[in-house]
């Protein structure tokens, strides 16, 4: 029997085997599921228990100096979930998927996630409000290829920034057409992990290497970077010191306030989650009977799967249990 609460983060019990998911704060538990490496899902990982998750997930996490011991359980199968490189889904028998962090669309080397059927899903909501919509692939490279391609004309430099972990590397793979190019070290230790499972970001040289070698003088060239608001010293000294225009993707974006609020020149809707639309189709395509929505628009995206019929509920930390909205059948 697979129960599921939520006092402590989102929690299953297996046949009396406690297992925290993501964010858990590890109290009382037995195993903890990590989806993916980013740093959210990471921060309350206890060192001492044994981790369901991938191989990549462990590598990446390492990185970022956390030691995840790889675990496996009778009944528990995970499947990509198309976020970053490593990201899983976690399904108990044919009864329960959790998306993790999950995205629908495929996007250069990640492809999109294929849910299983199942009874019951967890879902995670970070865009589950109407007003985000993502444009296609294709129309977002297209006009920022455009605004690239219009800056190198000029002998204008390039910013280009994304999440460190995983948008970054999408980013690198995506616009590896634009030479010469140099990356952020927080990104070349990313980089590497990428290539050791096979996905092809080509090897470049850093950019405090670069400045030293004095590369940068040369115009135009482009640089991958975290994303970091524009007033950040990194950036205004590019800005400043090299006249670089800075261009950040981000789910995000499709909020037109985004773009002064980060202080960039270039703001381009590109996410590595579902967009509201995607979240929809995962639901639909899981089969699901019930759906419980947790993180970011989690009661938007519960109140607009009920009106279309689903039986939906928010799943939010310090709730009691699943089992009271099972108990009101």
């Amino acid at each position: 029997m697979v129960k599921v609460s939520a006092g402590h983060g989102i929690e299953i019990d297996l046949d009396g085997i406690r297992i925290g998911l993501d964010d858990h704060d590890g109290n009382g538990v037995d195993y903890v599921f990590v989806s993916h490496a980013h740093g959210d899902h990471l921060r309350k990982v206890s060192r001492n228990l044994p981790a369901i998750c991938s191989e990549e997930t462990a590598m990446l996490a390492a990185a970022k100096g956390v030691d995840l011991k790889i675990a496996s359980l009778p009944g528990i199968e995970l499947f990509p979930s198309g976020h970053i490189l490593g990201s899983m889904a976690l399904r108990v028998g044919h009864s329960l998927l959790y998306t993790g962090d999950v995205c629908d669309r495929s996007r250069g080397p990640i492809r999109g996630f294929d849910p299983p059927k199942v009874e019951t899903i967890i879902i995670e909501s970070t865009f589950g409000f109407e007003e985000f919509r993502f444009p296609k692939l294709e129309d977002v490279l297209g006009v920022a290829k455009d605004c690239i391609d219009d800056c190198f004309r000029k002998d204008i430099p390039v910013v280009v920034m994304g999440y460190a972990l995983g948008k970054a590397q999408q980013l690198e793979f995506l616009l590896d057409e634009f030479r010469p190019s140099y990356v952020h070290p927080l990104l070349a230790k990313y980089d590497d992990i990428y290539r050791l499972f096979g996905i092809g970001i080509r090897e470049k040289v850093n950019v405090d290497e670069a400045c030293r070698m004095k590369l940068l003088e040369k115009k135009p060239w482009i640089i991958f970077a975290p994303c970091r608001s524009g007033r950040s010293s990194f950036n205004l000294y590019f800005k400043k010191r090299f006249g670089a225009r800075f261009m950040a993707f981000s789910g995000w974006a499709c909020d037109k306030r985004y773009k002064d609020a980060m202080g960039v020149d270039e703001a381009f809707p590109l996410s590595d989650h579902c967009d509201f639309d995607g979240l929809l189709r995962t639901v639909k395509r899981s089969r699901a009977k019930r759906v419980f929505t947790t993180h970011g628009f989690s009661r938007e995206l519960a109140e607009h799967l009920r009106k279309i019929g689903y039986d939906a509920q928010p799943l939010v930390r310090d709730q009691r249990t699943l089992h009271r909205y099972l108990r009101e059948d």
